[in-house]
This record gives C-alpha cells, structure tokens and sequence, in this order.
C-alpha cells in the first residue's frame, strides 16, 4: 500500500516498476496529485498496480490494517511522515527509502525494512511477500512502538515530564 500525494517527491515512480507479473503482491495507492497521469502511464499493462485515489480516513484505517506492509519512498527529506504513524496504528510493517528519518525510525521500532535501490525494494517486497508471518511479527513490533512512543498518551506524559523538568531546573517543585 502506498498512501500520500501522487508528486514526483513521493517517489511511487521508483516503486510502480516493482509489481509487474511476477511480483508477490499488489501495489494499492491511495491518494491523488499532479503527478498521476505519469503514474498511470508508467502502470498501464501492470495488472498488479491500482490506484484508488482519494481515501477517507475511515477507509485508510482499513486499507492499513489489510496491507501486507506500506511503502514510503520518498525521493525528499520528511520530519516524521504521518503515513509512519497509521502504518503502525494499524500494525502494519513499513517499506521505507533508506533517507531521512526512515532508518531510525525503522530501527527504533524493529516495525520494517529500509531500501536503497531497485533490488533492495524488490528484496523488501518479496521478503514480506513470501512470510506473512514476519510482516504480522513486524507490523506488531511497529504498534507496540506506535504505543510506547508515538501514541497521543505517549506525547503527553513525555511533554509532562518535560515540564516538570523545567520546572525543577527552574526551582520550582510542582509536587
């Protein structure tokens, strides 16, 4: 599944050549953007490619849960891309490039596999393909990471602590 802005930025271009016949899996997009008529293009004659366009929040809960893993492959730098964030919500594992946050993400959260070429994408597509059971197991190690650190009680005990720190840094005991 890949879930985001149909822009070259996102780097579906990279990924659509992935899933021709022999590929393991289906590749599901869901989003739109000035880029799709070249998407479309590139996927004509790809059984396996899918474009769903614009999705619902409602609908990209269950597009997640059903995924064998999500795939961001963004050619540009992000701080911490939201689709990390419902990926592991929904305990689905993640395909990432090797850029940006994605390596430490992917290795604080045991929750995915990162990219660098054409190879290593199709070797992290067959890899989750091929062992449903090691995207279950990877998807999981992803919401417990989603829970321990990303969650919404996550954030706020830590911005709570954070507070209590200053305030103690500033002399100030708030019990």
């Amino acid at each position: 599944l890949f879930v985001g802005r149909l822009e070259v930025i996102k780097g579906l271009q990279d990924v659509i050549p992935a899933f021709g016949d022999d590929a393991p899996a289906e590749l599901w997009i869901a989003g739109a953007g000035d880029y799709e008529p070249e998407l479309r293009r590139l996927a004509e004659g790809r059984g396996k490619v899918r474009f769903l366009g614009y999705q619902s929040a409602d609908r990209l809960r269950g597009l997640y849960r059903d995924a064998i893993a999500v795939i961001a492959p963004s050619l540009c730098y992000e701080v911490f891309p939201m689709v990390v964030l419902e990926a592991f919500r929904e305990s689905t594992p993640l395909i990432a490039r090797d850029l940006g946050p994605y390596p430490d993400i992917v290795a604080q959260s045991g929750g995915g596999v990162v990219f660098r070429d054409d190879d290593g994408l199709r070797a992290a597509i067959a890899r989750y393909g091929a062992n449903p059971a090691l995207a279950r197991q990877e998807g999981c190690a992803g919401r417990n990471a989603f829970d321990r650190l990303w969650s919404e009680d996550a954030a706020m005990a830590r911005y709570f602590e954070i507070i209590h720190e200053t305030a103690l840094k500033r002399g100030v005991d708030l019990g």
